[in-house]
């Protein structure tokens, strides 16, 4: 995205590219690539209405300018890729964004208060991993997000304190299929969290499928 970006800026020269696919059909590629990136929300296609391909144009959406504007300041871009990701997290700006991502996402669900309200209720009214019953912060979390095709089933959700639902959708927790409890590096050097469980019971009728899916795809 920061690649493409500095190209229409007229700041990225590809004329001393190489060619590492001679016989490859570039502009199939990039659409491919433009394909890619719409379907994971981060730009829009815009069609035309015409049947040729060629009359397609991809916007970059608004709410990924400042985060891509970000990115492209942290000079670290230039070194080992574990290093550039633990900048990322750190960075409160991207954190914010990534934080507003998830609220408007769960907001915009009118379903959302049907599933909130089978998932709490299977869950007794408990996060799962904090144990906090104050119904107010309390959530239903989809571990095959929608955008995924994830269903809003029972089977498909964990109850979370709101925060805790953030730091698992913005994948700053990871549990996996057993229950054990992965942390990113900027959690676990965080003092308000640091008696999270390392390993929690899954219920049983929570989808083995699904748990699966989030831990290999997401």
């Amino acid at each position: 995205m920061i690649a493409i970006q500095a190209y229409r800026n007229g700041s990225l020269d590809v004329d001393t590219f190489p060619n590492c696919a001679t016989l490859a059909n570039d502009k199939r590629m990039v659409r491919e690539f433009l394909l890619f990136l719409s379907h994971y929300g981060f730009c829009d296609r815009i069609q035309s209405g015409r049947k040729s391909i060629a009359d397609e144009k991809y916007s970059l959406r608004k709410d990924f300018i400042y985060e891509i504007d970000e990115i492209s300041r942290i000079p670290s871009l230039n070194i080992e890729v574990g290093n550039v990701v633990k900048e990322l997290r750190r960075n409160p700006v991207i954190v914010d964004i990534e934080r507003q991502k998830v609220m408007t996402r769960v907001l915009a669900r009118p379903q959302q208060a049907n599933f909130r309200k089978q998932v709490l209720s299977k869950f007794d009214y408990t996060c799962l991993l904090t144990g906090e019953k104050l119904g107010i912060v309390l959530e239903a979390c989809h571990i095959i997000p929608v955008e995924n095709k994830g269903n809003d089933v029972y089977e498909n959700g964990f109850c979370f304190r709101s925060d805790i639902h953030i730091l698992y959708d913005t994948k700053n927790i990871r549990i996996r299929p057993d229950g054990h409890i992965e942390y990113s590096e900027a959690l676990q050097q965080s003092i308000s969290y640091a008696n999270l469980p390392t390993h929690i019971k899954i219920p049983d009728f929570i989808s083995e499928e699904a748990l699966n899916w989030r831990y290999d795809y997401y």
